[in-house]
């Protein structure tokens, strides 16, 4: 099964066990030798609009905050959504618990408004049951770079983890048939640059904060 990013399908690697299982794992990016491995591959043009799809230099396709990112198969199927339609950098959050504000660990916290899909059919098309197969939403599927484009992974935090309420966060993961939507709450270093989904560390899709 080949799986490609295009700008209008865009989107992540699917978990199975905490490994990708979409696409042939290949070796070692030359775009971006930083990565372990070579994620799926990216087109160079949208097949919906004709525009061209620009890929960072760690291998991620690059998107605009409310742009769907999707991952597809080959002939176009839609396997999986994520879109984030907000980016909100905050200096503190309420806590999930009690009458109180957290401050970040980090610098500052960035609050992800994000809606995801997983198609129902996805077993079909990449190994494993439909019980063993998810995308994550936690904070660690994240990073940031900074605007120079440094990467920093270590996004998860005490305090980005006691933010908000469980009736307005994202599920930690998407299931085979679901949609969900929700905050995800990052801890970093930087009030500008972008944000990162590479659960995988194998090149993803970013978008501009």
């Amino acid at each position: 099964m080949n799986i490609k990013r295009t700008l209008y399908v865009a989107g992540g690697a699917v978990v199975l066990a905490g490994s990708v299982v979409l696409g042939t794992v290949a070796a070692q990016s030359e775009k971006a030798p930083q990565l372990q491995e070579q994620g799926p591959e990216a087109l160079t043009v949208d097949p919906s609009s004709g525009a061209d799809v620009t890929t960072d230099r760690l291998d991620n396709v690059e998107k605009d905050v409310g742009d769907a990112a999707v991952l597809a198969a080959e002939d176009g199927k839609k396997l999986f959504s994520l879109e984030i339609s907000k980016i909100t950098v905050a200096r503190d959050c309420p806590a999930r618990v009690g009458n109180f504000r957290l401050t970040p660990e980090n610098g500052t916290f960035l609050i992800l408004d994000v809606e995801a899909s997983l198609d129902r059919g996805i077993s079909k098309e990449v190994s494993g049951s439909a019980d063993e197969l998810f995308m994550p939403l936690v904070s660690q599927a994240f990073s940031v770079t900074d605007p120079h484009g440094v990467i920093d992974r270590e996004v998860a935090s005490e305090s980005a983890w006691g933010c908000l309420g469980d009736d307005v966060l994202a599920p930690a993961l998407v299931n085979p048939g679901q949609k969900v939507s929700g905050k995800i709450v990052l801890d970093v270093p930087y009030e500008s640059g972008t944000v990162v989904y590479d659960p995988n560390s194998n090149g993803g899709w970013s978008w501009p904060y």
